[in-house]
């Protein structure tokens, strides 16, 4: 029997700088992954799920072979396309 992995989870919040920079960055490639928004109650339940809560965003977990992995990388490489401000900061983790 085949293992189908998960497609990648993206999790984003509103009003996060970095979360929005990186949709418009992904443009089509989107689609490849689960974005999760944890704006919302099923996003944030999903988070706690991961025990991402409190985490910065936006945070990539990949799948393989059953085990996920959280992507810090993500963080830094959308930093270094946007300006990081006190603003991103306070809005870009989850909580």
């Amino acid at each position: 029997m085949e293992y189908n992995e998960p497609r990648p989870l993206l999790f984003v919040k509103d009003n996060c700088p970095r979360c929005e920079r990186l949709k418009v960055l992904l443009g089509d490639k989107l689609s490849n992954v689960q974005v999760v928004n944890t704006s919302t109650s099923d996003g944030l339940a999903e988070a706690a799920m991961y025990e991402v809560i409190y985490k910065e965003l936006p945070l990539l977990i990949t799948f393989s072979e059953g085990d996920s992995y959280i992507d810090t990388a993500i963080t830094g490489i959308v930093d270094s396309v946007i300006t990081h401000d006190a603003l991103c900061h306070s809005n870009c983790v989850i909580k």
